[in-house]
């Protein structure tokens, strides 16, 4: 994959669920660091709410953000001039901007606006915006070079916010700036990708290091640029009750997403989940690997895994081909975890079998399809009415049972 700041070599960095469902594979870039999603497919489910309920930090984050852009535009920009929210949300900080004076106005292609009607940019016939704020925009940016283009034909001067990646380099499902539940943040930007950026657009980018950025065609004195976005906090007088309210909006969010991917599937939810896949252990170890591990990943990142009984029929294999049977299968677990770095649930039952026993016609199995199969196998089983499902599927959420 090509990265969508520098158009240099990403490889595979990590993956991770999303939004409670979806496999979704992370790549870092080989030059700038920068890192990407796969193609975004999921982003309509995604934005069904723009504002996502664990967004319980918008109102403080919007008054910091008014607090930071009054103290730039004033010392650094013509504050007699218009200005525009670019992914303006729910209008809040225009509200706020032009409370404080500042000829603010919002745009924004998936929220409503709902504390600045009237100051709408459409409103405005070919506006020459003195600067342009794009606070927590910049990671939602599907194709970020052509929107930052977009915007820099209204300014050259561009505000934001948007959290770089910290130099321990954490991976999907490390940080929690990730958002995994909400995903909605599709790309994860270094200081050497927003550098990348200003070059390619031949502005100068001046940024505290962390978290508030500029993009402009004028000189600032750095430091200046620096203190001026250094507002921390409000004043106040008792402990914020911000981060404790995130973390239970995150929890209770993630109990949904589990419970719904059940119940809209018809999955039995307190039940073991009984899955058995036929391999030809007969194919060559560079057709069987790959399949074993698709396998073991998509039952690794489901929410319910703790639940499952995974068995693979090894039938009336010789003692000799059924050890190197459980060598490979050993060896497809092995691989997975250390791809993704992550360890065996615990409640995950693994097994090689080679008789189907009275459980067999018992107990409720789903069978498991693979890429490469014993056909001869399944018929012997004898059991046309089984239900089946893909690793695909299984990855996906889906159920069966």
């Amino acid at each position: 994959m090509k990265c969508k700041i520098c158009q240099s070599y990403s490889s595979k960095f990590g993956s991770a669920r999303v939004l409670g469902r979806y496999i979704v594979d992370y790549f870092q870039c080989s030059e700038c660091g920068l890192v990407q999603t796969e193609e975004p497919y999921w982003l309509e489910e995604a934005y069904l709410e723009a504002i996502t309920p664990t967004d319980v930090g918008l109102v403080f984050r919007n008054q910091l953000s008014s607090a930071i852009a009054s103290n730039v535009i004033f010392n650094m920009f013509d504050h007699e001039k218009i200005f525009l929210d670019y992914g303006g949300g729910c209008g809040l900080l225009v509200r706020l901007m032009r409370d404080l004076g500042y000829d603010f106005y919002w745009h924004d292609k998936y929220c409503k606006n709902l504390f600045a009607q009237g100051f709408e940019a459409d409103a405005i016939s070919h506006p020459n915006y003195e600067l342009v704020t794009a606070f927590e925009v910049f990671e939602h940016l599907v194709n970020p070079i052509d929107e930052i283009a977009s915007i820099l034909e209204s300014s050259q001067n561009i505000l934001f916010s948007t959290t770089l990646l910290p130099s321990e380099n954490p991976k999907p499902g490390e940080w929690s700036y990730y958002a995994l539940h909400e995903g909605q943040h599709i790309v994860i930007y270094t200081i050497q990708a927003l550098r990348m950026i200003a070059n390619r657009f031949q502005l100068r980018l001046y940024s505290n290091g962390s978290t508030v950025h500029l993009l402009t065609a004028k000189e600032v004195d750095p430091a200046m640029f620096e203190q001026l976005v250094s507002v921390q906090r409000l004043d106040q007088r008792k402990a914020s009750l911000l981060e404790s309210d995130y973390y239970k909006t995150v929890d209770a969010l993630l109990r949904r997403q589990e419970q719904m991917s059940f119940s809209n599937t018809g999955c039995k939810i307190n039940q073991p989940i009984m899955l058995i896949a036929f391999p030809d252990w007969a194919q060559p170890e560079a057709m069987l690997l790959p399949a074993l591990k698709n396998v073991f990943r998509a039952v690794l990142y489901r929410a319910d895994n703790t639940r499952i009984v995974l068995s693979f029929y090894a039938g009336s294999l010789s003692s000799v081909a059924l050890e190197e049977a459980e060598l490979l299968l050993s060896s497809a677990v092995m691989q997975s975890l250390m791809q993704d770095e992550i360890e065996v649930p615990d409640g995950l039952e693994v097994s090689l079998i080679s008789e189907l026993d009275s459980q067999w016609s018992e107990q409720s199995w789903c069978r498991l399809s693979l890429d490469c199969e014993d056909e001869a196998a399944i018929a012997m089983a004898n059991q046309p009415g089984i239900p089946v499902i893909s690793w695909e599927a299984l990855a996906a959420g889906e159920c069966c049972w």
